[in-house]
């Protein structure tokens, strides 16, 4: 159970680290979302950000994973959260 609280302190502390230029790029997608004014329109909107979103989480996972390569438990729980 330490093991993967220490995984998960280890995650958010990098998603946490967000750069100026991730949180000048998420308020745009913000404004953006907002003047769309159709269903449609909104849709590719949050579709889109849920992309980025997505592909930030891998990265931060793959990183976790990476750097706990020699634990075979851990790189076990990894993978099987993985969805």
């Amino acid at each position: 159970m330490r093991i993967i609280a220490s995984i998960l302190t280890a995650v958010s502390i990098a998603l946490c680290g967000a750069s100026a230029a991730q949180a000048q790029e998420s308020r745009d997608q913000a404004a953006d979302c907002s003047n769309a004014s159709t269903t449609i329109a909104m849709n590719e909107c949050m579709a889109d950000i849920l992309s980025k979103a997505e592909a930030r989480r891998q990265k931060y996972a793959s990183a976790a994973y990476n750097r706990l390569a020699d634990d075979p438990e851990v790189r076990a729980q990894l993978a099987a959260s993985r969805l």
